[in-house]
């Protein structure tokens, strides 16, 4: 990648003499972005061999503002022209490298590694930045309510309601000044439509990720089913939305298979029957969810085979590239809308309060 669409280039200039100034060795930057998205400051904290550099784990973490981007180089190999080739397999990252940008990644940090001369650079992670707050335009999110509006022409018998449209703006106020907003409706005001217009307009305006959590899964597929589809293609956008649940709610293919072979201690003809069935429709469920199933199998089975948190082996489980709760979790960082449940929102809430932050994936991705 050219360094001009990441670094400006008085500061690529600077950075190439600081590494000069180290006897062409690697050296550990923290970065600064401006407003346009490029690096316009830097800090060097360590100097290294023509190998390696410390990375310098705790000052990083502590560092008040935080750092948008860290950045080392990769001397070249000494007698070694330079070409295409040459500087792709110079730039690729280590081990080591991925570990520390994945490791940062997660609070927002930023990971690039440049060439000696500072005309290259490979980005291992962009970084998440925090960028001017666009606010929802209250009369053009309202009318689509409204009679004639994209939303009010797809539903049959629509009927224009004050108390929803009060609702609207009251959250879109919310949204815009960044207040609590607390409000009670009676049944039939529509209040998932009122929350959920300002709701993705304001996720697809920022390129932030929204959680809507309800008080029942029936609820949760009501809105992923129905009322999203529904405003987001009366906008005419697309918007990611992923459904979470709570880990039980599908199955482990590592438990099942080992369920399988411990069938004959069944002595309900039902579990065997079930199990079978449960077998079938793991091969070609997409989600591996309870709810998609055709049937209710019987909770002593289920239990056996659920993902559960004490048993699950992670990444050292050979199921692993095929296990529907890690695929839920890639789908769900990629989101802008999450539709999870209180249990597992209140979950997320008391481990970041208890000191795993508001920056990383805990039982959810981050969110603000």
């Amino acid at each position: 990648m050219n360094v001009k669409k990441h670094i400006t280039l008085d500061c690529a200039a600077s950075l190439k003499k600081a590494i000069a100034d180290s006897y062409g060795n690697e050296i550990f930057a923290l970065c600064y972005v401006d407003d346009d998205g490029y690096i316009n400051k830097f800090d060097v904290r360590a100097r290294g061999n023509e190998d390696s550099v410390l990375a310098l784990y705790d000052l990083v973490e502590t560092m008040k503002p935080m750092p948008d981007v860290l950045l080392h180089n990769h001397p070249p190999a000494k007698g070694k022209r330079k070409t295409k080739e040459t500087i792709e397999q110079l730039l690729t990252p280590s081990d080591n490298d991925m570990y520390i940008a994945s490791k940062f990644a997660e609070q927002g940090i930023g990971s690039y590694i440049v060439d000696n001369d500072v005309e290259h650079v490979y980005v291992i992670a962009e970084p998440t930045l925090n960028r001017k707050k666009i606010k929802l335009n209250s009369d053009n999110i309202i009318a689509q309510l409204q009679a004639g509006g994209t939303v009010a022409l797809r539903l049959p018998y629509y009927e224009t309601r004050d108390q929803q449209l009060n609702l609207v703006e009251l959250i879109i106020r919310g949204f815009n000044e960044e207040k609590i907003v607390v409000a009670e409706a009676g049944t039939g005001v529509g209040k998932s439509f009122a929350y959920l217009l300002p709701a993705i307009h304001f996720a697809l305006a920022n390129e932030q990720r929204i959680i809507i959590s309800t008080a029942t899964i029936t609820l949760q597929q009501q809105l992923f089913e129905k009322d999203i589809p529904l405003v987001s293609s009366a906008l005419g956008k697309k918007i990611k939305t992923v459904l979470v649940k709570g880990r039980a709610n599908y199955i482990c293919r590592r438990r099942l298979n080992s369920t399988i072979s411990e069938r004959q201690l069944f002595e309900d003809k039902a579990e065997h029957a079930a199990l079978d069935a449960i077998v079938a429709w793991a091969e070609t469920t997409q989600t591996g969810s309870r709810s998609d199933l055709n049937f209710m199998p019987p909770a002593s089975l289920w239990q056996r085979v659920c993902s559960e948190s004490d048993t699950c082996m992670g990444l050292a489980c050979t199921y692993r590239e095929k296990c529907f709760v890690m695929s839920l979790r890639r789908e769900a960082s990629a989101a802008n809308l999450l539709v999870v449940n209180h249990h597992l929102l209140f979950a997320d809430i008391a481990a970041r309060s208890q000191g795993a932050g508001y920056d990383v994936s805990v039982v959810l991705p981050p969110y603000r």
